[in-house]
């Protein structure tokens, strides 16, 4: 009596394993640039809060000190850098300052310092590259900061959220439902 052994294969052939990559690569091809738009868009909001609460702060400290306050970009920590454009304040940190001067020249006290926005993000404003909170809490200029950055797939630089800052010093986050051009 023979006996026929039975085959058994446990393993996938060589069809259902090119299926298989060929469809974790189209979910890949698809996931990666969703992603790297809603990194972009938390880290903005993240950035922006971050700016609005120093606003806030200089608004507080410009009251309660009577005394001007700036917010501007520095690259060395310890004055403005008066020479960056209103529509790209670059990779600079920002520098909340009291001036018993009222001049941006005239650094008193340093209140804070933020980081610089990530690599090949920057801020925009547009208007002014400082912003003046007056010692009644008013500010010199009502103007928006955005924070340019990768947030789709296109590749360039657009802006999904703005800061608005009005004469009365209220700062408001704005998000927009399309992402703008920088």
């Amino acid at each position: 009596m023979k006996h026929k052994k039975k085959n058994k294969n446990f393993g996938f052939s060589l069809i259902e394993g090119l299926v298989v990559i060929i469809l974790i690569g189209i979910i890949v091809t698809i996931a990666i640039p969703m992603s790297i738009g809603s990194f972009g868009r938390a880290h903005s909001e993240m950035y922006l809060d971050r700016v609005r609460a120093a606003l806030e702060l200089g608004r507080i400290t410009a009251m309660s000190e009577s005394m001007s306050i700036f917010l501007c970009p520095t690259s060395n920590g310890t004055n403005c850098n008066t020479t960056v454009p209103a529509n790209n304040w670059g990779a600079n940190r920002l520098l909340l300052f009291t001036s018993s001067s009222g001049e941006i020249t005239t650094v008193t006290r340093i209140v804070s310092i933020l980081e610089a926005p990530g690599a090949g993000d920057y801020l925009s404003s547009n208007k002014s590259n400082r912003i003046e909170i007056q010692p009644n809490g008013l500010t010199s200029t009502a103007l928006r900061l955005y924070y340019c950055s990768i947030v789709d797939d296109q590749g360039a630089n657009r802006y999904t959220r703005e800061l608005i800052i009005n004469f009365v010093g209220r700062v408001n986050l704005n998000i927009l439902p399309t992402a703008q051009n920088c």
